[in-house]
């Protein structure tokens, strides 16, 4: 069993990298790294298939002092949607990642109570552009109109996020949220007053 209390921040890092086959070189960089201890690591790689250990593993880490922007490092784009839902399912939410509807793409669907949030997610090394993020809104925007449609999410109010690897500081373009995942945990803490104050609109307002 893995249990990631027991584990240095080195052992977690690695062996989430491993998880997510990325190259070693950030760990590597940050410590000494030896071949043998890699090996030793490798068995507990399969508890990562259970997102709650995941989510602890990501935990543990900032707990022992490593920035969430240096363990999305240790990750792909997969695995960085993967944090995304993960850290809306632990807020309560239930979650769907690459969801279908027709021809749009969904990067993550969370629904909780009356509302849902529809979320791209950019693993992208630098910040948006004030005219990008409008672009990637106003595309967000579009393709959220048409889940109204869905009969799965009938009824619920749809709001709108996207999470970004190199911002530095939540924002918003047009009602959609652009929030820095090192920021996550504080927009899901006031995610209810954002939209009470008007901050985030439905993606059927103007």
């Amino acid at each position: 069993m893995l249990d990631p209390r027991s584990l240095s921040i080195r052992d977690l890092y690695i062996i989430l990298s491993l998880y997510h086959r990325r190259p070693l070189d950030r760990a590597r960089l940050l410590w000494s790294v030896e071949d043998e201890e890699i090996t030793s690591l490798e068995k507990y790689v399969k508890y990562l298939d259970d997102p709650d250990i995941r989510l602890s593993i990501i935990e543990n880490l900032m707990a022992k002092g490593l920035s969430l922007d240096k363990i999305v490092d240790a990750m792909d784009w997969r695995g960085f949607e993967s944090l995304v839902s993960e850290f809306f399912r632990s807020y309560g939410y239930k979650t769907y990642r690459n969801y279908r509807l027709k021809r749009n793409e969904y990067d993550v669907i969370a629904v909780k109570e009356d509302h849902l949030i529809s979320v791209d997610c950019k693993h992208w090394d630098k910040p948006l552009p004030p005219s990008k993020a409008r672009e990637v809104a106003e595309n967000l925007r579009l393709r959220s109109k048409k889940l109204y449609r869905d009969p799965l999410f009938k009824g619920r109010r749809i709001y709108m996020a996207i999470v970004t690897l190199r911002e530095s500081k939540i924002s918003f373009v047009d009602g959609v949220a652009i929030i820095p995942i090192i920021y996550i945990r504080n927009f899901l803490e006031e995610l209810y007053s954002l939209i009470y104050q008007g901050y985030m609109k439905e993606a059927s307002e103007p």
